[in-house]
């Protein structure tokens, strides 16, 4: 079934605007020059994007509106047993989204907030609830939860029916959605090694926390823990799978960059790495290109938005991991669990054609370099910055189940094997919803949520002091700071902010 002449540049052009719109709305809160800057940015981005969405198979094809409507369905539904709207429990981490989302929503788009005689301002990626937060603000905080559901679950949605038209059909998208490298061999391992401490770390976290120093998140396990960063990492990883397809050029690819940073800012530097990969192969048709040096000119007018994130930069945990005991033994663990679909790729890589061979070579050379850097305070560098090259892994891995699957032979069982193994941290994520209570929408301010969860000092990951936010960029002076109040945020949790 068409829908109505529709065809998916269409699709292509609505999640890029989706992309782009919270870093639009979020320069009207910033000081008029770099607030302009950023506007501009957006206008060329799209600009670009829009106008290159013509001239290839994919894009000009008709939009299968049936698929469409179940690919959002499915999106929906897996967003909501991950906690959306709390009809189930609610991972650990929307604790805290929880209350950015209701501190946008009271308070707008600059959020200050006093504690202990300090004033600080939020500072995060926010794109995820800038839109949403706009809705609560005109009509309460429970319709901020429903439009960040809707807003998620389309362009969830979307990105599973790109992934569908450009794979091999449902086989491989479900193995894609299910896909979380060999965790539970990990996690075994790690119990038969380290004994009931970081059992009980794993049990309360995922299975995919299972190796002390890095973790590489399952593809459900992104979309119930964190959509936020799962949503642009996916999409960017759709757009290299298209580019390397030669369905859209390396300008459209580089332009989505700007609008993915607000939303997060760790999952772009893969795809950065590639794209300068790319145009060193093909230095001269890049050079040449003006519609790479426009996107060159969009993305850095994006410069005020990163900026913003890097406000009070060296107040986040940073450091080199080779650096941690043990290193290279628990590295060459984790790698070796990991990869081990990747590995039955490269096995049968004679089925690969030369797209996918460029692929699974990018996507590897992601996974195996990110964990030698840490960044954030649980290495969010490489949970993030991995969200593209795996989506790209499970990709490759479920395509070559799917094309072999006619055949019935051993190599074929052999894949659904660990096609099995790989979803187990989906299947336990997921389990969560039948077995831990849901708790009910909160309206804790992040001081508040952060201090219940045992927090004592600043959550340096979302807020600086208002001295490091830099005031040419933007004005925090005439906002109400909001202090903390001694009070009860869930029900399953008796602490209180002092």
């Amino acid at each position: 079934m068409t829908s109505g002449g529709l065809r998916n540049s269409a699709l292509v052009g609505l999640v890029s605007i989706l992309l782009f719109l919270p870093s639009a709305l979020f320069a009207v809160a910033l000081q008029p020059a770099p607030g302009a800057l950023i506007l501009v940015g957006c206008a060329l981005a799209l600009g670009l994007i829009l106008r290159g969405l013509r001239g290839a198979d994919f894009l000009d094809a008709s939009l299968d509106g049936r698929a469409l409507a179940l690919c959002v369905a499915l999106a929906c539904a897996l967003l909501v047993l991950g906690g959306a709207l709390h009809f189930f429990y609610a991972p650990l981490d929307w604790r805290i989204r929880d209350a950015v989302l209701a501190d946008l929503a009271r308070d707008g788009l600059r959020v200050v907030y006093r504690d202990k005689g300090l004033d600080y301002v939020l500072r995060a990626p926010l794109a995820m609830y800038v839109l949403p937060s706009l809705v609560g603000r005109l009509a309460g905080l429970l319709a901020a939860h429903v439009a960040l559901l809707a807003q998620n679950a389309v362009f969830l949605g979307a990105l599973f029916y790109v992934l569908l038209k450009l794979g091999r059909g449902w086989l491989q998208l479900a193995i894609v959605i299910f896909y979380g490298g060999l965790s539970l061999i990990g996690f075994l391992i790690i119990q038969a090694l380290s004994g009931a401490a970081r059992t009980e770390f794993v049990l309360k976290y995922g299975l995919d926390a299972w190796s002390p120093y890095f973790q590489f998140t399952g593809s459900a396990s992104q979309f119930i823990w964190a959509p936020n960063h799962a949503l642009p990492g996916w999409w960017l990883a759709c757009l290299v799978i298209l580019r390397l397809r030669r369905q859209v050029d390396s300008a459209m690819v580089a332009a989505t960059i700007g609008g993915a940073i607000f939303w997060s800012p760790l999952v772009v530097i893969p795809v950065a790495c590639w794209l300068v990969y790319l145009a060193a192969r093909d230095w001269r048709g890049h050079f040449l290109n003006v519609r790479v040096w426009l996107a060159v000119a969009s993305g850095l007018c994006f410069t005020p938005l990163a900026l913003f994130l890097v406000a009070g930069f060296g107040s986040i945990a940073q450091g080199v991991t080779a650096e941690k005991p043990l290193f290279a033994l628990v590295y060459c663990l984790f790698m070796a669990v990991q990869m081990g679909p990747m590995a039955y790729v490269l096995a049968n890589r004679a089925h690969l054609d030369k797209a996918e061979w460029q692929l699974f070579g990018l996507s590897a050379a992601a996974l195996f370099a990110l964990p030698m850097i840490h960044f954030g305070p649980s290495n969010d560098l490489v949970m993030r910055g991995s969200i593209a090259p795996l989506t790209i892994a499970a990709f490759l891995f479920g395509g070559m189940v799917a094309r072999l699957a006619p055949t019935r032979s051993g190599v074929f069982a052999l894949g659904c094997v660990l096609a099995a193994l790989s979803s187990a941290s989906a299947w336990f994520d997921l389990s969560r919803a039948f077995r831990q209570p849901r708790y009910d929408i909160s309206d804790c301010t992040l001081f508040e949520a952060n201090d219940a969860l045992g927090g004592r000092g600043a959550p340096t990951n979302y807020v600086v002091t208002i001295e490091q936010m830099p005031a040419w960029l933007m004005q925090t002076s005439d906002a109400t700071p909001v202090s903390r109040r001694a009070r009860r945020c869930w029900s399953d949790i008796d602490d209180r902010s002092e």
